[in-house]
């Protein structure tokens, strides 16, 4: 590098000797002699390594390009995918609302023809229970009734009929009652 600068400073002299020394033409075509000679020297010396780092980084950037072409190219088929499966997740969304729908109707009107069932049930053992307890009642209303007529009987033909009369209708009665029983 040392020697490269001692080059560029000297080789002006020589130049400017050629040109005899003219003035400002002659220094600046010494000038631009010494930049063509620098120019010369470090093309030499260092293109090739240049070169080699010029096409380095040149491949490099046509690798980072082809890495984003593939990264984005990556990018819009998961778009795409991403986009489709949205789609039918709407599509199917759409048919499990209708489906839950239809699920309930149906759901519901079985639970009121159970509901409409259970009363009829409910309703029909109330008749039943009723007309039990309601012959029940009209059996314990004839017991009754049975029970205070023969009490009537009873007292009208004591006050009618003579203790002779009375004992033979008691043992008679009591034969025709256990035989209606």
């Amino acid at each position: 590098m040392k020697l490269l600068f001692f080059l560029t400073l000297f080789s002006s002299v020589p130049v400017l000797a050629a040109g005899g020394g003219e003035g400002v033409p002659g220094y600046v075509i010494a000038q631009v002699a010494n930049i063509v000679l620098l120019f010369t020297i470090i093309y030499f010396k260092f293109g090739p390594t240049v070169r080699e780092v010029f096409k380095k980084k040149r491949e490099d950037f046509i690798k980072n390009v082809e890495a984003a072409s593939h990264a984005k190219k990556a990018a819009e088929d998961k778009k795409i995918e991403v986009e489709t499966r949205l789609k039918d997740l709407k599509a199917n969304f759409q048919k499990d609302v209708e489906e839950a729908k239809k699920n309930a109707e149906e759901s519901y009107r079985i639970q009121i023809a159970d509901a409409r069932n259970e009363a009829l049930r409910i309703e029909k053992e109330a008749e039943s229970s009723l007309e039990g307890e309601v012959q029940k009642a009209v059996e314990g209303l004839r017991v009754e009734a049975f029970s205070q007529s023969v009490d009537m009987a009873e007292k009208n033909l004591e006050k009618k009929l003579t203790p002779e009369q009375q004992k033979a209708w008691n043992e008679t009665f009591s034969v025709r009652v256990k035989g209606a029983h």
